[in-house]
């Protein structure tokens, strides 16, 4: 084996290691905006549930009723014959 080849193999088995390293630095890269990218996804859900919970908060008794009414009548959650009781 001449000096040229172990050259070239050396430089092969370079290449080699840098392409695994370039690889774990993108996964890892890739993780953490993953990471980020969830925890921007759940605070705006947690700011979405303040607004609503705020909403609610200024709506009465009867408005609340008339609402619970309006949903499940949409959604087919209030059977016929049966009464929305307040709780």
């Amino acid at each position: 084996m001449g000096w040229l080849s172990a050259f070239s193999a050396l430089a092969r088995l370079f290449n080699s290691l840098t392409g695994i390293y370039r690889d774990s630095q993108l996964r890892r890269a890739g993780a953490r905006e993953a990471r980020l990218a969830a925890l921007e996804a759940g605070q705006a859900k947690v700011k979405r549930l303040a607004e609503i919970t705020a909403y609610l908060d200024t709506l009465d008794s009867d408005e609340l009723d008339l609402r619970l009414r309006q949903y499940q009548h949409a959604t087919g959650k209030l059977r016929m014959g049966k009464a929305n009781q307040r709780g």
